[in-house]
């Protein structure tokens, strides 16, 4: 897959953010989300 920059990725299962990180210093707008609250509070802490 390829996209261009200000395209958005969406991550169904965010898990920790490491793939939200790459999305965003690569110039992407990202939508991820996670079943898991845990997760989720570990990639909105997880230093980008």
């Amino acid at each position: 897959m390829a996209t261009d920059e200000n395209n958005i990725v969406l991550y169904p299962f965010v898990g920790t953010g490491t793939a939200a990180i790459a999305a965003k210093k690569l110039g992407r707008r990202y939508i991820g989300f996670d079943i898991d609250d845990n997760y989720v509070d570990i990639a909105k802490n997880k230093p980008s």
